[in-house]
């Protein structure tokens, strides 16, 4: 019986390090953060979950393009260095989506898209990236 060596990801521990900067930074830049959102929990307990408050998107836009550009600087360094390029689709992909959903955000906080348009908005750009990558996944099977 043949087994199976795992690959190990050495750059899953660097991706962990940036994710820590990238959240410390939003922390910095946008300090009242906590408060928020319990505040944004606690208005939960009157009329159930609602949109997330102005105050709380601006600090998620930043931290998903923050990812996002990290995702897809992730994806080119697998391809340069060869480390498990398996994920290097995965990554470039996660990391356009990342990007895609701080824009629709962006939109959303300065009132050039509605509710109605952001939400499915985010499921037709999560759709699309994973048709996608699997797409690419498969056109590029065996050669990565």
């Amino acid at each position: 019986m043949a087994r199976f060596r795992r690959e190990s990801d050495t750059l899953g521990l660097v991706s962990f390090g940036v994710f820590l900067i990238i959240a410390a930074l939003v922390i910095i830049n946008f300090p009242d953060i906590f408060s928020d959102v319990v505040l944004w929990f606690r208005s939960w307990e009157v009329g159930g979950p609602n949109m997330i408050p102005v105050n709380l998107i601006w600090p998620l836009i930043w931290f998903l393009a923050g990812n996002g550009i990290w995702s897809l600087a992730l994806s080119g360094i697998r391809a340069v260095t060869g480390i498990s390029r398996r994920k290097i689709i995965s990554d470039a992909f996660g990391g356009m989506y990342l990007i895609v959903a701080s824009f629709l955000f962006r939109e959303y906080a300065v009132n050039l898209i509605s509710l109605t348009i952001l939400l499915p908005g985010l499921v037709v750009a999560l759709g699309a990236m994973i048709l996608l990558g699997a797409a690419t996944s498969y056109m590029l099977h065996g050669r990565l």
